[in-house]
């Protein structure tokens, strides 16, 4: 299986990406790091050009694995994604293990997501994965962990758990719900605001609506 992709190419596409996250976020630096992407248990069944991934593991500092021909827009997608995440004005560098709860998690997958899709095409494989009646399964199994800091607790409502019956990836999906709704009942116009919208915000704002509709 070929690993190679044009150099080129991929290095004006992160060029493009990260000027167009620039015109909404701050950054002092940013380093973007470019591997192989292999299959994973998540994504191996889907066409190789959505094998891409990427995480960020500190301010301005980004690794993404890519197939040899990735898709442009879903590339272009998690990269803002990502920056989202890798901007110093982030209040996640603020948090410690002892308080990085389910919600401060929600709070920052959700503006990330929220952000990303905001400036691009939304070809997320996993974006069908909380319907309706996956949604209302989802927050009787979340509602009364929104504090915890136990990751044997909040693993699975994050990335799903199909012995649980959580959907792949639900917790990113519930997260934009999160800071979707909260956007559209505050009419918030600039993403930089949400960075400082206190987590249980959030949820209140989204319960309010759930319970009601």
């Amino acid at each position: 299986m070929s690993l190679i992709w044009d150099t080129d190419e991929i290095k004006a596409i992160i060029e493009e990406t990260f000027l167009t996250v620039s015109g909404y976020l701050t950054f002092n630096k940013m380093r973007i790091t470019v591997v192989p992407a292999l299959p994973n248990p998540f994504f191996k069944e889907f066409p190789q050009s959505m094998w891409t991934n990427a995480f960020t593991n500190g301010t301005g500092n980004i690794i993404s694995a890519i197939p040899p021909q990735p898709d442009i827009d879903f590339f272009q997608y998690l990269l803002a994604h990502e920056c989202h995440h890798a901007s110093p004005e982030n209040p996640i560098y603020n948090l410690s293990l002892n308080t990085f709860t389910l919600e401060e998690w929600y709070k920052m997958e959700g503006t990330a997501e929220y952000f990303s899709l905001s400036l691009y095409k939304d070809k997320r494989w996993w974006k069908d994965n909380l319907s309706y009646e996956e949604e209302l399964r989802y927050w009787n199994e979340c509602k009364n962990h929104f504090k915890s800091v136990d990751d044997i607790i909040k693993s699975p409502l994050c990335f799903g758990n199909r012995k649980k019956g959580i959907p792949v990836f639900a917790g990113y999906l519930f997260g934009l719900k999160l800071v979707s709704n909260y956007v559209s009942s505050k009419q918030t116009k600039n993403i930089r605001e949400l960075f400082k919208v206190e987590p249980a915000e959030y949820i209140e704002c989204y319960e309010r609506n759930f319970l009601v509709n």
